[in-house]
């Protein structure tokens, strides 16, 4: 499992990924799937705070899922997102990397600075840091299983 304090090992797995692979699963290229951990990572720092999709009852279901079990069912969907990806915002992969890398930055000082805070998962709804870090650790394992970085 990726362990996203371990950002040597993260950033190495990273750095094998190209621009034309292709996926063992779900319709994400790499640069979609680049984009979409650092949305996610984004997220969990406030910086595009979210709603909650769900009943206080839906998300529990979805947070026992995404916190308790060890990995994301291979085509797990999220049902807040659309059929097909979103369209890219940066020119290339190496961009799209380089992006995701200062958003985890912002992400090891966040907690830090904002003790306490529950910024909100649009499935779970409002989490702390040790969810996120969780969320995180097996939601980049999932993705870098789509692309065998794992």
């Amino acid at each position: 499992m990726i362990n996203l304090y371990n950002q040597e090992d993260l950033l190495k797995r990273l750095d094998q990924l190209k621009a034309d692979a292709l996926p063992v699963f779900g319709v994400m290229g790499p640069q979609h799937m680049v984009e979409h951990l650092s949305y996610s990572t984004a997220m969990s720092t406030g910086r595009f705070p979210q709603k909650l999709y769900f009943t206080e009852e839906q998300a529990g279901r979805f947070k026992k899922m995404l916190l308790e079990e060890e990995t994301f069912p291979m085509n797990f969907k999220a049902p807040m997102l659309g059929e097909t990806p979103p369209p890219l915002s940066f020119n290339d992969l190496p961009a799209a990397i380089a992006r995701l890398k200062k958003e985890l930055d912002k992400f090891y000082s966040f907690f830090e600075e904002n003790p306490g805070v529950t910024p909100v998962h649009p499935a779970m709804g409002a989490i702390n840091r040790d969810e996120w870090i969780i969320f995180h650790n097996r939601h980049f394992t999932h993705h870098f299983q789509q692309f065998r970085l794992i």
